[in-house]
């Protein structure tokens, strides 16, 4: 499951899911602005879509 949020500068996208393939083109249908990911835990079920969202990324930034 993934929640995205829209803001009026970017979106968030909480959790990338365990869906099937790459989220991304998905994603981008839905909002064109900057997005930031964060993952609620590092279970597989909640970040499987980071590896396909940090072909795209041009930056990344991670907090424990």
């Amino acid at each position: 499951m993934m929640y995205l949020i829209w803001g009026s500068k970017r979106c968030l996208l909480i959790d990338t899911g365990c869906g099937i393939g790459d989220p991304s083109n998905f994603i981008a249908s839905l909002s064109a602005l900057p997005l930031i990911v964060m993952n609620s835990h590092g279970h597989p079920d909640h970040t499987y879509g980071n590896i396909f969202l940090s072909l795209y990324s041009q930056s990344r930034q991670t907090f424990c």
